[in-house]
């Protein structure tokens, strides 16, 4: 039985999707896609309609739509950059464009699913993978602002996904020109992951993430020395501002 939340989600995924009807048929065209189905059809995420389909040669892939806020651009730059940096742990970009009223990217599907504190508590050695994801992606000079266990993915290696609302560092030099997201949005981005309100830092994401997999467990003897490590490491990037962005413009004190 559909609860209120997911009749909500019903009725506003549906607007999307009739909204943008022609625009789909064009994107269809465009990429040449076939078998395009709604993915997570019941999911409210501000805006955006996920589906998955086939390429003309078979292959499956992930298509994420923005039809109210239009940042998605930012997800095809970084994930972009990322594929020409030999950043293997982001998925492949196959297509960008804009429409009028939605934008589009097309990622390879990814075969995988979410981590879970489970997933850590039982493969310790995952944290040192996704922690090894994160310090790559920092040395790009980028803030993730939403670390958290949805937006790693586990295949046969763990994939960093979700790029949309990614910010520049404050004491890294890159030329790239990002979509600021809408206030409304960053009110609520990353909750209770971030700092402080309108401030973020992965790695003080990263350490919670880890504090919610094991609070009072017993980490296995063979990553305990690891993972301690790594705790360290995240508090001490925490409370340094090279690694906090404020959308204020302003780093943190």
């Amino acid at each position: 039985m559909l609860n209120l939340s997911k009749i909500k989600c019903f009725k506003r995924s549906t607007s999307y999707l009739c909204s943008n009807v022609m625009n789909l048929i064009r994107l269809r065209c465009d990429s040449k896609l076939k078998k395009i189905r709604p993915f997570k059809f019941l999911t409210w995420h501000h805006g955006f309609m996920y589906f998955k389909a086939q390429s003309r040669d078979g292959e499956n892939v992930f298509i994420k739509v923005d039809t109210q806020i239009f940042c998605i651009e930012n997800e095809a730059h970084i994930c972009s950059l990322l594929n020409s940096k030999s950043f293997i742990s982001a998925p492949n970009v196959k297509f960008f464009k804009k429409y009028n009223g939605m934008s589009v990217v097309i990622f390879d599907y990814i075969d995988g699913e979410a981590l879970k504190s489970k997933s850590l508590r039982e493969k310790p050695e995952l944290v040192i993978d996704a922690f090894k994801i994160l310090k790559e992606f920092t040395r790009l000079g980028l803030c993730h602002r939403d670390i958290k266990f949805d937006n790693f993915i586990l295949t046969d290696k763990l994939i960093l996904i979700d790029f949309t609302y990614v910010e520049k560092l404050p004491l890294y030099n890159n030329d790239l020109i990002l979509a600021k997201a809408p206030d409304r949005i960053e009110k609520d981005l990353g909750f209770h992951l971030s700092v402080s309100p309108r401030a973020w830092n992965d790695y003080y994401s990263f350490n919670r993430m880890i504090d919610e997999a094991f609070g009072n467990s017993n980490v296995d003897c063979q990553y305990y020395h690891d993972i301690y490590q790594i705790k360290k490491e995240c508090n001490d990037r925490a409370n340094n501002q090279q690694y906090t962005f404020c959308s204020k413009g302003n780093v943190i004190n």
